[in-house]
């Protein structure tokens, strides 16, 4: 499984966030606002050293700082935080998740100098206007989040956006990358969620107090980025774009375009035992993720239902209630990350579950049928 060079971390350094996305793991879809069971952490640059002390940030080649359950530009000390990894490690890639509509000029222009040029900021566009942007990332500013891209863009750090597709913006696709484009982005995600479990329409109360709907989008997205366009369709997710000879870009002369196609159905769950065949994706890029409360988890899939403590029947999993009673063991303030990962449930009883009892979660993200194609989404 987990080998203790080179890791890929995947880390939460705060449940705060100044915006509501009704689809997002720690919002409250009544009103948009946070979750009721969602704890208030947000880490200091203290507690990062404990839970990332030299050693470990030395075996590291990326940090992931996510913004699952909080937005990491929120942290009080995230510059703090990102001058003490450059300063430990300064080969390492470090790439931080946000809506973008935080801090002010001098705070973008700081971050990107001392992050350098192996620091990534991906940023969350959902419109080509305020109207549009808002559907989705609710309190957020569009004007805002550009003007902050374009101050990093003249540091070295590098500028990563993203969409997710919905109804309301299915037709602006093109039109929203390029508006990124012009803003820095040198590699752009348009993302199909995975977050439409229980039908196409999702019914939420934003944050107004009027009820409004989010909609899946009905265009082929693929097809959309590939007609009548000149890019050699690598594989179904990825596509990448030269950047024209008089580009405004200042970073790159080739650009990236990446569609992440989420094609999970509920159905996949019922694959024949006999026909089952699961590798943990995760380990095998060495991807380990640690939630805000220290726990280090396989992935997000088994973190998520976890640590909101939402999913009755993992919770009852033998593997499961094992994790549970050694929780203490997997937390990096109690125990060296590089440590963890060798520990038993690590190294040999989650893989052991692939072919006795796996998860619901690793049928579903991490499996294949034999007798047919790989099944394959994208995290959103």
């Amino acid at each position: 499984m987990w080998h203790p060079a080179e890791l890929r971390l995947f880390i939460d350094i705060t449940t705060k966030c100044n915006v509501g996305c009704p689809m997002c793991h720690r919002t409250n879809p009544d009103g948009c606002g946070t979750a009721d069971w969602l704890p208030d952490i947000d880490w200091s640059i203290e507690q990062f050293k404990q839970a990332y002390p030299e050693n470990v940030c030395k075996a590291t080649r990326e940090f992931n700082i996510c913004g699952t359950w909080g937005d990491p530009i929120i942290n009080k000390d995230i510059l703090k935080i990102v001058r003490y990894i450059r300063e430990v490690n300064n080969d390492a890639k470090i790439l931080i998740n946000t809506n973008g509509s935080l801090r002010n000029d001098d705070f973008w222009w700081e971050l990107g100098t001392i992050g350098g040029k192996k620091l990534e900021v991906i940023f969350a566009v959902e419109g080509i206007n305020q109207e549009m942007h808002e559907r989705y990332r609710q309190k957020s500013f569009l004007k805002k989040v550009l003007n902050n891209m374009d101050i990093l863009n003249n540091t070295p750090a590098g500028i990563i956006t993203q969409t997710i597709a919905f109804k309301h913006n299915e037709q602006y696709l093109k039109d929203i990358e390029l508006m990124c484009r012009e803003h820095g982005s040198s590699h752009h995600y348009v993302i199909e969620t995975n977050r439409f479990l229980k039908g196409s329409v999702y019914n939420f109360v934003n944050a107004k107090g009027q009820p409004e709907t989010l909609e899946q989008p009905f265009i082929n997205i693929k097809q959309t980025f590939t007609k009548d366009e000149k890019r050699p369709n690598e594989e179904i997710i990825t596509m990448e774009i030269d950047a024209p000879e008089k580009s405004k870009f200042k970073k790159t002369t080739k650009l990236k375009t990446s569609i992440k196609l989420s094609n999970r159905k509920p159905e996949n769950l019922s694959i024949p035992k006999d026909d089952l065949q699961i590798t943990c994706a995760w380990a095998n890029r060495n991807r380990i993720l640690i939630n805000p409360d220290g726990q280090v988890m396989p992935c997000c899939y088994v973190c998520n239902p976890y640590f909101e403590n939402n999913d009755d029947l993992m919770h009852k999993h033998e593997l499961i209630k094992d994790y549970k009673e050694k929780d203490k063991d997997y937390n990096v303030f109690n125990r060296n990350l590089l440590d963890i990962i060798k520990t038993p449930w690590f190294k040999k009883d989650l893989k052991d579950s692939f072919t006795t009892n796996p998860l619901k979660q690793c049928v579903t993200f991490c499996s294949k049928n034999k007798k047919s194609q790989k099944y394959g989404i994208e995290n959103d």
